[in-house]
């Protein structure tokens, strides 16, 4: 049944469309035997198995292989090192041959899609009209997102505790995007959305910067060929480890699907 893009608003046959890349979901089914593990923090309901990679009818085939074509296989590559490789350092990791301007249309593309997305695992993303009118003109036409609309930053997930995570397994954890408050430049509160994916955290600034303008440096395209994303602990973002808690909490008291 033809169906209007949401992108370029023809009515024409729409795509099983996916905001996160489906190419990372497909890499933990692959791992997992064709399914994954999904936490959640309902207290209700069990730890299980999903095999749901949160995709929705929302663009036509010309506007999924643009968005495709135009930063998904670019930044896909290049956070995994693809493009002139990394650097380790103490406090973080350094990509020097990087075209930070399509990372961060990147980004920008993942955040418009999860916005118009009817899918449950998005829900907490909810744009105002006007922008979200400005980021699909953008995206449809190719060009930049200015940064007073959206800023980015980004940080390199690690586990330090022992037997915790590895880098394998951060890479293969998808979260649900959720949201922060923060204090702008002009002391209003402002709203931040977070991604977590392919072991990162990437925190989006919604029209306004933070107050401290040492933020300035770490947002991406700050630098059109480099970047640093520091390194974060994945039991120091306090969403997340609600939710590692109420897990185990689940794993402990036998209110899980799984079978160890």
């Amino acid at each position: 049944m033809k169906m209007v893009c949401k992108l370029c608003r023809s009515k024409t046959e729409l795509c099983n469309s996916h905001a996160i890349p489906d190419s990372l979901f497909r890499v933990i089914f692959r791992a997992n035997s064709g399914k994954a593990i999904e936490l959640n923090d309902t207290i209700d309901k069990p730890i299980g198995y999903s095999q749901d990679s949160w995709a929705t009818d929302q663009l036509c085939e010309r506007c999924e292989q643009k968005i495709n074509q135009s930063y998904e296989q670019y930044s896909l590559k290049a956070l995994r090192g693809a493009y002139g490789g990394f650097t380790r350092l103490d406090d973080g990791v350094l990509f020097e041959s990087l075209d930070t301007l399509k990372i961060r249309q990147f980004i920008a593309a993942i955040m418009w899609r999860a916005s118009v997305s009817d899918h449950t695992s998005y829900k907490a993303i909810s744009l105002p009209d006007k922008l979200n009118e400005k980021m699909r003109f953008s995206l449809n036409t190719l060009s930049l997102i200015s940064k007073r609309t959206l800023s980015i930053r980004g940080f390199k997930l690690v586990d330090s505790v022992d037997g915790g995570f590895t880098r394998e397994h951060l890479r293969e954890c998808i979260i649900s995007p959720f949201t922060r408050r923060y204090l702008d430049s002009n002391n209003k509160l402002g709203n931040t959305v977070c991604f977590i994916f392919l072991g990162f955290l990437f925190e989006v600034f919604l029209s306004g910067y933070p107050k401290d303008s040492s933020y300035h440096s770490e947002f991406i395209g700050f630098n059109k060929q480099s970047y640093k994303f520091k390194y974060l602990e994945i039991t120091e973002i306090p969403e997340v480890f609600e939710v590692m808690v109420q897990a185990y909490s689940k794993h402990k008291e036998g209110h899980t699907k799984i079978k160890c």
